[in-house]
């Protein structure tokens, strides 16, 4: 099993509180839609966790690899799928705020996994808003103006994505927070 190393120093605040964040949400949950924790640890000031390194296609070339009809059924397939993701995040109290396609990944056997959710918040409280690092044009609009959001901010991201699967095109005419704004 190949597995993701992700490391986060308590002088970087930020980067820390997600890590920690990761960290409690993997514990909580298990999903197969979602990697797996393996490990965990901190050294000194230095916290890691041990993420399974899930083996697949990145979405694109996945829904791309076949024809037209075809490709429909998997879009289809994956939007399915990442709502049941989504879905478990929300039960288990928390928004993902990071659904991008390149967080997304299929296995052999057609299960789109999540690879990457450091950028969860849980709407028991965290800490301030941002699209942190996100692609602005997959984030939802009251997370661009610093609202708080809900889990509606995740299926709008979902949307922004199967709408690109869809068209091969961008929602949006730019990438830049500020003119999205």
């Amino acid at each position: 099993t190949s597995v993701i190393i992700k490391v986060a120093s308590e002088s970087n605040a930020d980067a820390y509180r997600r890590l920690a964040d990761e960290l409690r949400f993997l514990r909580q949950i298990e999903h197969e839609g979602v990697v797996r924790l393996i490990d965990a640890g901190k050294q000194s000031t230095t916290a890691w966790i041990a993420i399974e390194d899930p083996q697949g296609t990145d979405l694109a070339t996945w829904v791309d690899a076949v024809g037209p009809g075809e490709r429909v059924r998997r879009i289809l397939h994956v939007g399915v799928q990442v709502a049941d993701v989504l879905q478990a995040l929300h039960q288990a109290g928390s928004i993902l705020m990071d659904l991008r396609p390149d967080t997304l990944r299929v296995s052999p056997d057609g299960t789109v996994r999540l690879l990457d959710i450091g950028q969860i918040r849980w709407l028991d409280g965290g800490g301030p808003v941002s699209s942190g690092g996100s692609a602005a044009r997959y984030v939802a609009p009251e997370i661009l103006v610093g609202q708080l959001p809900d889990q509606r901010a995740d299926l709008y991201s979902l949307g922004v994505v199967l709408f690109e699967l869809l068209t091969g095109g961008s929602l949006h005419q730019t990438s830049d927070q500020a003119e999205l704004v």
